[in-house]
């Protein structure tokens, strides 16, 4: 099977450009590991596919067209992608939050001016894909990340559509059900072209699943949700007058105007008192990032703590409230290395709570030895 769209590899082996550090994500597109460049020692997501038939790769063949067009501060760059026997290797900028998944898996609401920087950024990034005639066409939380110096990324652009020039339009029902704008399910039954507004639809539910933890429709099945948008009202936020201030009510109304005639265009959204005076505001996104890295070592220690399914009362107090240096703290460490790993250095127990703090940033991020290479 043949690749033409890859990167040459200029005869050079891809573990003599990354070192391959951890596993970070896995799914039935293949594996992302963290990775480092060899050379230059800047950090990478390296993502394998090892593609079974040749239609499972359009999705990734127009993934690398866009990343190899676009050079956004809030497109995730593509480093390069490579070959290697039957896998693919793509090397892209890595980043380390979901915004879907600060509230959804981590419980960690977002205050409104978080949610207002997140959206503007976002915006920023449709921006210059819509002036480059890129439709995202899967804008959500998941597709949505942020660095840890705060930089927020638009990811996924598996299911993007390439216009040839501003003014076309597309037909083809694509992207995630509940996200769906109703021009792209009314399409599947009456044929009608949309434009580059599905994505600001898209931006308005998730606006909503920022506030409130999930999508409109959620609790429905997605084949079922996908049918209701059309026929129901556009979805607003819940109980906007206790939590939610009277501008982040109408923008999200104006994204999620059902008529895409009538819907406002980026342009336009730009300059709503929402998001007009923001400033970059990457410290408060760091703090964002920051705020999630503690919570996954809290909910990580607290399953170091779990014997038979039971929580070990006297680990987790050790965890959450001993001292870092103590003998319980060091042996509950080692212990854990051992249990975790099959490898035998994984882990050396320093009397010095500097290094035993490092060490917990290990264990709690990988469950493999740091020097592994592919």
């Amino acid at each position: 099977m043949k690749y033409p769209w890859c990167l040459p590899a200029l005869n050079l082996r891809i573990e003599k450009l990354f070192r391959l550090e951890e596993e970070i994500a896995r799914g039935n597109f293949g594996v992302v590991y963290k990775a480092r460049n060899v050379k230059s020692g800047i950090e990478a997501a390296i993502k394998i596919i090892t593609p079974d038939e040749e239609d499972d790769m359009g999705s990734f063949l127009i993934e690398l067209r866009v990343l190899s067009k676009c050079k956004d501060p809030n497109i995730c760059r593509l480093f390069g992608s490579w070959r290697k026997g039957n896998e693919i290797f793509i090397a892209i900028e890595l980043c380390v939050c979901a915004v879907g998944d600060i509230y959804q898996v981590w419980n960690l609401p977002l205050c409104e001016k978080e949610i207002a920087l997140i959206c503007k950024k976002t915006m920023l990034g449709l921006t210059y894909l819509h002036e480059n005639s890129i439709i995202h066409r899967d804008i959500k939380g998941s597709n949505i990340m942020l660095t840890n110096h705060g930089e927020l990324k638009i990811i996924d652009f598996g299911v993007s559509a390439l216009l040839k020039d501003p003014t076309e339009k597309r037909k083809t029902l694509v992207g995630t059900p509940y996200w769906m704008a109703p021009e792209i399910v009314v399409n599947k039954i009456h044929p009608r072209p949309y434009d580059e507004k599905v994505d600001i639809w898209s931006l308005g539910i998730t606006l909503i699943e920022l506030a409130e933890k999930d999508p409109p429709l959620s609790q429905m099945n997605p084949m079922r949700a996908l049918m209701q948008i059309p026929l129901r009202d556009a979805p607003r936020l819940q109980n906007p007058g206790n939590k939610w201030s009277s501008t982040f009510v109408e923008f999200t109304g104006l994204c999620l105007e059902k008529d895409p005639r009538t819907r406002s265009t980026l342009g336009d959204l730009l300059k709503h008192p929402f998001v007009v005076d923001l400033k970059d505001g990457e410290d408060i996104l760091v703090s964002v990032v920051r705020k999630v890295a503690l919570e996954k070592r809290r909910v990580m220690n607290r399953e170091l703590c779990i014997e038979d399914g039971e929580v070990d009362k006297d680990a987790w107090d050790t965890l959450s409230k001993g001292p870092v240096g103590s003998t319980e703290f060091k042996t509950l460490l080692a212990n854990y290395a051992t249990k975790s790993s099959s490898s035998s250095n994984i882990l050396e127990i320093s009397a010095s709570s500097h290094q035993i703090l490092s060490k917990i940033e290990e264990i709690v991020t990988t469950s493999t030895d740091n020097s592994f290479s592919r």
